[in-house]
């Protein structure tokens, strides 16, 4: 027991803390389909953006993007489009300033009984901001459904990256 608290110390790692910053959107979708009732979509999608502090920065080293749906439908059933190769990090005036294109699937367990899909991806590439950035990251996804009157609709989310 004694060789167990002198070797201790020297198994101990020092692991520095981190952050994220997190946007969820839940919004539901109600899609006219003439001559075949009404048809409806549930997206939830959920942004993450992991954070470190590094060399006086802020070190955004992994970001996570879940998303998940659920249509209830007569004839026609929506679908999510989630085209992830264009989620990017942006400036205050807009401007692109790095968008990410190598993302993982991911294993993820969600209630089968609220979503009819669901999946987590994730994308490692890291970039550095001040504290105080205005930078934001951005996804969007659309949802279409065929024969609808307005066939589709979609949405832009936005996240900021500042930690102070």
């Amino acid at each position: 027991m004694i060789m167990v608290l002198l070797l201790l110390p020297l198994l101990s790692a020092k692991v520095e803390g981190g952050t994220k910053k997190q946007k969820v959107d839940t919004d539901k979708y109600l899609f006219a389909c003439p001559g075949n009732g009404w048809s409806t979509i549930t997206v939830n999608v959920d942004y993450t953006e992991y954070i470190v502090k590094h060399d006086g920065k802020n070190k955004y080293w992994k970001r996570d993007i879940f998303y998940a749906h659920k249509s209830a439908y007569a004839m026609n059933k929506p679908k999510l489009t989630m085209n992830l190769k264009t989620t990017k990090h942006i400036n205050s005036d807009g401007k692109t300033l790095h968008t990410f294109k190598n993302w993982t699937k991911q294993s993820v367990l969600a209630d089968p009984t609220k979503w009819d899909y669901f999946a987590l991806y994730k994308n490692g590439t890291n970039r550095y901001y001040k504290y105080t950035t205005k930078n934001k990251g951005v996804t969007s996804y659309n949802v279409y459904c065929k024969g609808a009157a307005v066939p589709t609709k979609g949405k832009t989310i936005k996240l900021k990256l500042n930690t102070k």
